[in-house]
């Protein structure tokens, strides 16, 4: 059966499950092993010549002085891309692991898209800078007052990739524990799909649907609010965000303790 293709035990048959969670869980598995198997197949086909390098256009510096004294070096970023010409056209509508990626992918552009507009490029963690060719958001072209430093970000030194979140008062709160925050943990939790076979991936991130520089284009999901409850304290525009986005799919409203 082509839609069990990829499964590899009778826990990933999903045909007979009745909790929808449950068969979601599983039809999320095998799309991601079919996108990997995909992606495996056309990387042999790249020849190793085939680079780009990723160059964020200039933008108003307000770097503060304690956050650039916490910034990890990178110079150049090269990503093995294909060539457009050789890239397959896309048919629409897209295949469930397309979507599935494409929401992280998302997500990892609105970061960059809002650390290009404070011109802090070096922000992402590890796993997620092999990325960095990825296109913008188109980006205004003054810092919006939603990405401006809080005087905490001002007077504290911390890392840069927590300027780049969209909302004042959680950005505060990472700063407040930043600490005890493993980057990279953040950053599969965010960015997972992309990187890497995350059976659950759709349920412990973040959405972007509009502009990132604005709490009200992001939405959070539930496994998000659980494991990262506290940088939420205090948001209450991207929890609403959140529940607007919900409703529209008809679906419940996070109830976040903020």
């Amino acid at each position: 059966m082509n839609q069990l293709a990829e499964a590899k035990k009778d826990e990933d048959d999903w045909t007979g499950t009745t909790n929808a969670k449950e068969r979601r869980k599983r039809q999320n598995r095998l799309n991601i092993r079919a996108f990997r198997k995909r992606k495996a197949l056309e990387a042999k086909s790249i020849q190793k010549d085939q680079f780009v390098i990723w160059k964020p256009q200039p933008q108003p510096n307000i770097s503060t002085q304690n956050s650039l004294s916490t910034a990890k070096p990178l110079d150049k970023q090269l990503v093995n891309m294909n060539q457009a010409s050789e890239v397959p056209g896309l048919t629409f509508p897209l295949p469930l692991d397309h979507l599935l990626t494409l929401i992280q992918y998302n997500v990892l552009r609105a970061c960059m898209t809002n650390s290009t507009i404070l011109n802090l490029p070096h922000t992402t963690a590890t796993e997620c800078r092999s990325m960095l060719s990825a296109p913008m958001f188109p980006a205004p072209s003054t810092i919006p007052p939603s990405l401006s430093p809080t005087p905490l970000q001002l007077s504290t030194p911390h890392p840069q990739w927590i300027d780049v979140l969209p909302c004042p008062k959680m950005r505060n709160n990472a700063m407040l524990t930043f600490h005890e925050i493993d980057e990279d943990d953040l950053c599969r939790d965010l960015c997972g799909g992309i990187f890497e076979d995350c059976n659950d991936l759709d349920e412990k991130g973040m959405l972007v649907w509009n502009d990132p520089w604005h709490a009200s284009g992001w939405e959070v999901t539930e496994g998000f609010a659980r494991k990262w409850g506290f940088l939420l304290k205090g948001c209450h525009e991207i929890v609403e965000a959140s529940n607007k986005w919900r409703e529209l799919r008809s679906e419940d409203r996070l109830i976040i303790e903020v």
